[in-house]
């Protein structure tokens, strides 16, 4: 097996293919460790599908968030349980890619793929002027995936934008964020501002839709000034896509599978990607597995099970967004007033309910569903297109 991408989707489906015995090549087109645009934040849910314990990366636990709407009416809310942990994905991805080749897969940096052929029983894999051949290729090779691109495995994606960056601040502003993340919200359309406490530093970043690209860098500043911290050291500062999926379409062709940010697999909500990177890759292999091994007998079952049991959640979660999106100060004020609404939260990042099961929870009143996703989306727009660079400048 070859997997193109050395991320936590890749790693893991290595991980699981050579600890059953396969001969396993992970190519990756950058040298490890890496730094990697990524808030850190791992979920629970995420925690559970790891078949090993990380607790040496884990930075931080957190069991608070702060809140503010356009910077201001700050809020804190509390868990006695912790809502997750955070970690540094240079040191999580390396940590990921040593458990794979413990198991036996093998693993090239610095190596870049440029393309692919198929034979009948075969992919030839062109990388750095050599050629390597696999029964089965794992595409995880992120949201500008070649593997996607080449077999037309890239549609109903669309690509947000983010800003992340490391900055040290002073010993009291980082024992302020110890255990509690924080979150700014309304401020930017359709984006969100982020703070997750690292055990030396913090991780302070935004993000937004595209079209929207040229304000973001502004947010950004305004939300850090907004902190209140003092003097700080940006570590460092960058901007990276992020991919999410807008509807159903193929993640597979033939004997070549696309898992993590290369198929599109980013929460719309909250923007985290690392569980189902890390779900997909787990499938990926488990599908190749059951094939080889006659437990099927056709490939093909790997996009039907990615729908069962991620896309169709991801898709869910697009008319929550619409409802936030209309009306982030009432759901801010509900937020901080409202228990039931904060402890539906953290279920949410705990893993405890699915955006499939908001519908239901609403009871007697679920006919009232699509109107009000409906009226959520005529908002949604009107939102949009009174949006001005000018009140972000004024928040």
């Amino acid at each position: 097996m070859i997997v193109v991408g050395a991320g936590p989707a890749g790693a893991i489906a290595a991980y699981h293919l050579a600890g059953r015995g396969y001969q396993v090549l992970i190519l990756e087109k950058d040298y490890f460790p890496r730094h990697k645009p990524c808030g850190g934040g791992l979920t629970y849910r995420a925690l559970d599908l790891l078949p090993f314990s990380i607790d040496p990366l884990i930075e931080s636990s957190i069991h608070s968030f702060r809140f503010t709407h356009r910077f201001k009416k700050e809020f804190i809310r509390h868990s006695e349980q912790p809502l997750m942990v955070c970690i540094m994905r240079d040191r999580f991805d390396q940590f990921l890619v040593d458990k794979a080749r413990e198991k036996g897969a093998d693993f090239m940096e610095g190596i870049k793929v440029s393309g692919f052929t198929e034979t009948f029983d075969k992919v030839l894999v062109h990388a750095e002027g050599q050629e390597f051949a696999a029964s089965f290729v794992i595409g995880a090779d992120g949201v500008n995936s070649l593997t996607a691109k080449t077999y037309l495995l890239n549609q109903n994606i669309r690509k947000g934008i983010g800003i992340e960056s490391e900055v040290r601040v002073q010993e009291d502003q980082l024992e302020r964020f110890r255990s509690m993340a924080g979150l700014d919200w309304g401020t930017f359309v359709e984006g969100y501002a982020w703070v997750f406490p690292k055990a030396d530093h913090l991780s302070i970043g935004v993000g937004g839709p595209v079209g929207l690209a040229r304000h973001l860098k502004h947010y950004y500043f305004r939300f850090l000034e907004s902190l209140h911290m003092g003097d700080v050291e940006i570590i460092s500062f960058r901007t990276f896509p992020i991919p999410y999926r807008t509807g159903y379409s193929r993640l597979q062709a033939s004997r070549v599978l696309v898992a993590g940010d290369a198929a599109g697999l980013t929460d719309p909500m909250t923007g985290e990607g690392i569980y189902y990177a890390l779900k997909s890759g787990k499938i990926a292999a488990s599908v190749i597995m059951d094939y080889l091994e006659g437990t099927t007998t056709h490939p093909y079952s790997y996009r039907q099970r990615l729908e069962d049991e991620v896309v169709s959640e991801l898709l869910s979660a697009f008319p929550l967004l619409r409802i936030f999106n209309s009306a982030p100060a009432l759901i801010h004020s509900l937020m901080r007033k409202k228990s039931r609404l904060w402890r539906g939260f953290c279920k949410v990042l705990r893993g405890e309910v699915r955006y499939s099961q908001f519908k239901d929870k609403m009871g007697r009143y679920s006919f009232l569903w699509k109107p009000l996703i409906g009226l959520a989306t005529m908002t949604e727009l009107v939102r949009k297109m009174n949006f001005k660079a000018k009140k972000l400048k004024k928040a």
